[in-house]
């Protein structure tokens, strides 16, 4: 289970796949109303300045809102509430919002185009800004983190994220509401900000320890064709 609190945007996601005939590119900025490419939005995952158009959908139609002597309050997953700025809300200036910063919340976002062989290599680059977290100490770390995962290309798309808190989305979970992790997850890349992947207390306590056998940096979880797929957990 998470105690801090953490909004994580994705704003912008390249992906290369290198293929037997050349490369294949795809390329998605989540600044505008509307994503260019299809993808399958899971839990929070939406557009800050979406119009409803395309295949994420906007925040405000994802988090249910009210407005009360004029001020404005967007409810998300297990009750929390955050109001994305208007400032955010922009078409040019907004982002790919995968969760508020709130507890206890999941997002994800699986691509839609066509699954590709492993074979053939792959190269991701996408840049995220995390912020707004802060678990009391001086370095105001966030919770819990972000995993780029694949899952098996030949299954059908998940529905669900995975668990929340340390399983950061993609694993399963102890002790937490979501206790299944992704289906048909094939890898997962895991970068732990928080530290509770490897907390027993919170998830499945599975996957390869980083480098220096401590709670913190990136990880590998492990579970034919994959799917692209980023997840978020706070």
């Amino acid at each position: 289970m998470s105690f801090a609190k953490t909004k994580l945007l994705l704003a912008l996601a390249g992906v290369l796949v290198a293929c037997s005939a050349g490369a294949t590119t795809y390329v998605d900025n989540f600044t505008g109303a509307a994503a260019n490419l299809q993808w399958t939005a899971l839990n929070d995952a939406c557009l800050t300045a979406g119009s409803g158009t395309g295949s994420i959908p906007a925040c405000s139609s994802v988090a249910k809102s009210k407005t009360v002597g004029g001020t404005t309050t967007w409810t998300w997953m297990n009750g929390q509430t955050y109001t994305v700025p208007t400032s955010d809300t922009t078409a040019g200036k907004g982002a790919l919002l995968l969760t508020p910063a709130a507890d206890n919340q999941t997002g994800a976002i699986l691509s839609g185009f066509p699954p590709f062989p492993l074979s053939q290599g792959i190269q991701i680059t996408f840049t995220t800004y995390t912020y707004g977290g802060d678990s009391g100490g001086t370095a105001k770390d966030g919770a819990d983190g972000i995993v780029f995962f694949l899952t098996d290309g030949t299954q059908t798309l998940p529905t669900e994220a995975g668990a929340e808190g340390g399983s950061m989305g993609y694993g399963c979970s102890n002790v937490n509401g979501v206790y299944d992790g992704v289906a048909y997850g094939y890898l997962g890349l895991g970068i732990d900000e928080y530290g509770n992947f490897l907390n027993s207390g919170d998830n499945g306590s599975v996957g390869v320890y980083n480098s220096r056998n401590t709670a913190y940096g990136t990880t590998a979880y492990r579970s034919g064709p994959g799917k692209l797929n980023s997840t978020v957990s706070d």
